[in-house]
Order: C-alpha cells, then structure tokens, then sequence
C-alpha cells in the first residue's frame, strides 16, 4: 500500500508565501490574493475583511472627535453639546470667552480604538490652547482616554478627559 506523500510547507510555493506574508499589510493580501487565488484564498480575504471592519469603525468613531473639534474651533456650544452632552458650564463657557481671548482644545487619536458593544475608548493626546490680548498663546498636551458610547448610529463623547 502506498502513501500520498504531502508536501512538507517548504516544498510548496504557495505555502512558503503564505508563512512569509505579512498578514498585517492590506496590500500585501490583496497582491496574494490576486497571484495566488486558491492558496490560502478564506484565511487572506478573513484578515482582509477584518481590515475593513476597523477601517470603517475607525472612521466612524474618529468622527465625534473630529466633531468636538470643530466646536471648540467655530466657538459653538451648541454643536459641543450635540457631540458631548455631558459638557459642563465650565467647557461650554469657554466657548464664549471675553472679547479678545480664545480657548481651544483639540482631541487627536494617537492609538486604535477599543470597543466593547456600545462603548468606546480612544487613546488621544489633548491639546488645549489659550490666547488672548497682551499674553503668550499658552499650549499644554496631555495624554488622555476619550470615552464615548453609542447612542442610535451615532457615537457620542461621555469624557474627553479620561486618564
């Protein structure tokens, strides 16, 4: 009786590809899949399809930050509010400051987002700016956890602040 011998993973080209590709590069999966389309085709298109699920939840929770943002930058504490409904008098008083001065702050991811169900974190650096007649725009940065949670289809900001 004669055995079929299975190719050891280094005979074989399609799997010394596969064990050399760097799963982590969306380009690289895509060049696989399009060279090698039966070889390890389920496992390359699953990483991709991961990719694309936090492309999109990325995007998605980037969008109340960039939101924030925009409030502090058009000086609008109604649009605060719409994004941060938790914002004290203290945060919505500085978007009207006495005439001549200015108080930004600004949210920038530094890291990926975490999710757990309709709850969010993302690591951010804080960068808060104050300007005003006669004085240095003072500039501070502080690394922080933005929290958010999912209210309908929306994310929305519940502390910008978090250690």
């Amino acid at each position: 009786q004669q055995l079929t011998k299975k190719a050891a993973p280094e005979e074989n080209p399609d799997e010394v590809l596969w064990a050399k590709l760097d799963t982590k590069d969306k380009n690289a999966l895509q060049d696989f899949l399009s060279r090698r389309p039966s070889a390890h085709r389920a496992d390359a298109q699953a990483l991709l399809d991961q990719m694309a699920v936090r492309d999109t939840q990325r995007k998605s929770l980037q969008q109340p930050l960039d939101l924030f943002n925009a409030a502090f930058e058009h000086q609008q504490p109604k649009e605060l509010k719409d994004i941060w409904p938790g914002a004290t008098d203290q945060y919505v008083k500085a978007l009207r400051p006495p005439a001549g001065y200015k108080v930004s702050i600004k949210l920038q991811a530094t890291g990926d987002p975490t999710v757990a169900g309709d709850k969010a974190q993302i690591p951010c650096d804080l960068i808060s700016e104050t300007t005003g007649p006669g004085i240095q725009p003072k500039q501070n940065r502080k690394a922080v956890r933005v929290s958010l949670y999912k209210n309908g289809d929306r994310w929305l900001i519940s502390d910008p602040f978090g250690q």
